[in-house]
């Protein structure tokens, strides 16, 4: 099956973004560097993996300074996991430990070097590197959980039907496309199409409480839509922009409702496209 290629972003927050969504990112860093100085000052005061004979106040100093270093390294490569796994379908606890033996190398490197020179030539980089290397992307595996955690709030139920509630005021004429270049190879009398969407070998044709499957790819069902009908939200999916009724989010998964229930995912290469048109607004 032929399937549309993807771009692959650097972050879910790209340009052009609205300004909500512009106003949350700097919100955001703020907390990821909260909680990776909380962290590191939790860790100064313990003083785990033998750094409990370093002063206190030096003790801080590298645990609050190498985390903050730790996150300029480990942060890009998490985004780049994270496009990379919705790209290619890889589980994201998969990517993300990928990114972390990834990471971990230079910060490993770093450490033991520092410690090396602190300490006159320890062995820190040879007898202790698969240790601290070990140590260290286990940490980076367990702050990407809690900022993960602390992200995956979704939107409060008020707020979520309130959202739904506008869109559906906004909406304006029958949803989906009607009358498609598409309905000729669909039974006679099938309803607007609000999305397609891919099943093995087959485009999973969407109508309002109703769905035909044609041998087709995507890209060639797209084609035979009205320009302008709809929008790709996903490798797999295409919505008419018309029937979008509301929004869904689950951690950094988001999603268009449509009538009958039915929902289509967006992907993260794909987010800021979607923005863009309002249909995240």
């Amino acid at each position: 099956m032929v399937r549309d290629t993807a771009r692959w972003p650097i972050h879910e927050l790209h340009f052009p973004m609205s300004d909500a969504a512009a106003s949350s990112l700097p919100r955001q860093l703020a907390i990821e560097l909260f909680i990776v100085l909380a962290i590191g000052f939790a860790l100064g005061l313990l003083g785990p993996f033998g750094s409990y004979a370093i002063p206190l106040d030096a003790r801080l100093l590298y645990w609050m300074g190498f985390g903050l270093i730790g996150y300029a390294i480990f942060r890009p490569v998490n985004i780049a996991a994270e496009s990379a796994a919705d790209a290619t379908r890889t589980p994201l606890w998969l990517a993300i430990i990928l990114s972390a033996l990834i990471a971990a190398l230079p910060m490993t490197l770093l450490i033991g070097s520092f410690l090396e020179w602190l300490q006159y030539g320890s062995g820190y980089l040879e007898e202790s590197f698969a240790v601290r290397y070990a140590q260290i992307g286990g940490i980076g595996i367990a702050i990407y959980a809690l900022t993960y955690l602390v992200f995956r709030k979704a939107p409060s139920e008020e707020r979520t039907a309130a959202t739904d509630q506008i869109a559906q005021e906004n909406r304006t004429g029958p949803a989906g496309a009607a009358q498609t270049a598409l309905h000729s190879k669909l039974p006679v009398g099938f309803p607007a199409i609000i999305a397609l969407s891919v099943e093995d070998h087959y485009v999973k044709v969407h109508g309002e409480n109703v769905t035909e499957m044609l041998l087709m790819n995507l890209s060639d069902a797209i084609a035979l839509m009205p320009e302008g009908s709809g929008i790709q939200t996903h490798r797999s999916w295409w919505v008419a922009s018309n029937a979008v009724i509301g929004t869904s989010r689950s951690g950094r998964n988001q999603k268009l409702k449509l009538p009958g229930g039915t929902e289509a995912p967006i992907s993260r290469a794909n987010v800021a496209k979607v923005r863009a048109t309002g249909l995240l607004n």
